[in-house]
């Protein structure tokens, strides 16, 4: 999670408003792990506000995903820019 947290593209923070969770294998102690997020969706929900579905997998050293977490969270919006 901190790993998620630390890394994070978004400057003023963010509101956690649901996350989902499974654990489709076991880690064992020496376990090498890497996790792999993407942003699935973007979704402006007011002037000042969005959300932003993430998706992440933490895979171990034999490519095997040993957990899987898709997070939706309430973060600020960039202001809309005028078109040129």
């Amino acid at each position: 999670m901190s790993l998620l947290v630390d890394t994070l593209p978004f400057a003023c923070g963010v509101v956690g408003l649901g996350v989902e969770v499974s654990w489709p294998a076991q880690t064992r102690p020496g376990d090498v792990l890497h996790v792999d997020g993407h942003v699935a969706a973007i979704e402006r929900t007011g002037r000042s506000s969005g959300v932003v579905t993430m998706k992440s997998r933490t895979l171990n050293q034999r490519g095997e995903a040993v957990q899987e977490m898709t997070a939706r969270l309430l973060v600020q919006a960039r202001p809309k820019t005028a078109p040129n």
